[in-house]
Parts: C-alpha cells; sequence; structure tokens
C-alpha cells in the first residue's frame, strides 16, 4: 500500500500532537492525584473503587483530567 508524503506528513503531526497532550495531562495535578490516590490499591479493588467515588466526586478533578 502506498501513502502519500502528505499522508505520512499528517500522521507524524498527529503522533507529535497526541504525545504532547499526553505528556501535559500526565504533568497535571488531576493525572498526578489520582496516580497517587490509586498507588497502593493493586491488591484492593475496594479501596480503589473508594478513591475513585472520592476523585469522581469533585466536577473540577473530572474537569481538569480531560482538559488536556
Amino acid at each position: 500500500m502506498h501513502v502519500s508524503e502528505a499522508t505520512r506528513a499528517a500522521i507524524v503531526a498527529a503522533r507529535a500532537e497526541a504525545g504532547a497532550a499526553i505528556r501535559k495531562c500526565r504533568e497535571g495535578t488531576a493525572f498526578r492525584a489520582a496516580a497517587t490516590a490509586f498507588a497502593d490499591c493493586t491488591d484492593s479493588p475496594e479501596r480503589a473503587a473508594e478513591r475513585a467515588e472520592r476523585l469522581l466526586e469533585d466536577p473540577d478533578w473530572a474537569a481538569a483530567l480531560i482538559a488536556p
């Protein structure tokens, strides 16, 4: 299958933009709060569910998480 240079350039640009968006999200306060909240939940689904409920109760947290 032949991919045009324009298509190839668009793919490369989209990858760069996606990577930048992911980095921005992971550097954000909301993502770090979630990572911290779930850091010790790997063996406890109940604890993870409780922490998720707490995070999701805060509409500002959810908005900040999806903003990037």
